[in-house]
């Protein structure tokens, strides 16, 4: 009698234990889920808001989201970091497709075979076998610079145009949308084009050489953060006044809000980070997940600001987010 009733109360844990997971693992309609989302972001270049984005998401979504840090946007230690993410075997990943590169994309790629998507964020690869893209619309990107060039130039333009490589989609986009916004203008003509390879050392030098081999320049469009960083401070070092070379900028930091405050810079095309990061979080969470409200392109917001714009509130958003530093 003893032995029945053990058998019976074995049945019974059994049973239990059966029924706790098929609740956790099905929803309501029988869609498997997971029962926890573990995410690596592979970032080339810290954004602060991209990473408050994504903590807030982790804290709505019942998702974890770890970062890991690159100190330069280098395209073989990118790729590494994704093996690495697919090494320890995570849920999903996240980066950004700034590296049109084969050994990015060899990466990707890798990680789909793995079971693994890979969601990019900033620029896009569609090839790659990426599951789906958030970030901004780079072609209405380089429209928005291109309107603001023409709003800030009172007369004829010579222009310079800064950009990590036009093997990189989003940079080709903003420069073909970019042309595109000033080509019916009669005195507006891009005099050269500087690829810095998203080095800021080679912004300041190449920029230089620019200016001595075309001093009528006279109005600089940045099409990535990083040379935004520098232009200002380039232009003080060959002598040029706050205003005497009009510059569009990209994106947003301390130093270029400096800038814009002190009259280096124009304007600024600045994304909608948090977003981006909230949004990239989710939007791998419905893939995972299977879910029916999942979208493979999301395009996030981006606005022209000024001397004007709330830098000390933006500031509060500040990432929360801790980094792993990848320095291998």
């Amino acid at each position: 009698m003893i032995a029945i009733k053990k058998y019976i109360l074995f049945l019974i844990i059994n049973f239990t234990a059966l029924l706790f997971v098929w609740k956790n693992l099905f929803t309501t309609d029988n869609t498997a889920v997971l029962l926890s989302y573990r995410f690596t972001f592979v970032c080339p270049q810290i954004w602060e808001q991209v990473g408050e984005g994504m903590r807030s998401a982790d804290q709505n979504l019942g998702t974890s989201t770890r970062c890991i840090g690159l100190r330069n946007a280098d395209e073989k230690q990118q790729a590494a970091a994704i093996r690495k993410a697919i090494y320890s075997r995570v849920t999903g990943i996240i980066t950004a497709g700034n590296i049109a590169d084969e050994e990015v994309a060899g990466a990707i790629h890798m990680a789909q075979e793995e079971g693994i998507p890979v969601l990019l964020i900033d620029s896009d690869i569609p090839v790659s076998g990426r599951c789906g893209y958030v970030g901004p619309d780079n072609e209405a990107v380089g429209t928005q610079a291109g309107k603001e060039l023409k709003k800030n130039m009172e007369s004829g333009a010579n222009i310079a145009v800064i950009l990590s490589s036009l093997e990189n989609q989003n940079q080709e986009e903003r420069l073909k949308s970019f042309e595109k916004e000033i080509e019916n203008q009669q005195d507006m003509e891009i005099v050269c084009m500087i690829e810095d390879g998203g080095d800021s050392l080679q912004v300041r030098a190449k920029l230089l050489k620019a200016f001595q081999e075309n001093p009528q320049i006279n109005a600089i469009y940045c099409a990535t953060e990083t040379s935004s960083e520098v232009v200002g401070d380039a232009l003080k070092n060959i002598g040029r006044q706050p205003g005497e070379v009009v510059v569009i900028s990209f994106g947003m930091t301390e130093k270029i809000y400096r800038f814009l405050t002190d009259g280096w810079y124009q304007k600024s095309i600045m994304p909608d980070r948090f977003s981006e990061g909230l949004e990239a979080v989710r939007s791998l969470k419905s893939y995972v997940s299977r879910s029916k409200d999942f979208q493979e392109h999301i395009y996030i917001d981006t606005e022209a600001v000024g001397k004007e714009f709330d830098y000390e509130g933006w500031l509060e958003k500040g990432s929360g987010m801790e980094v792993t530093w990848d320095l291998s």
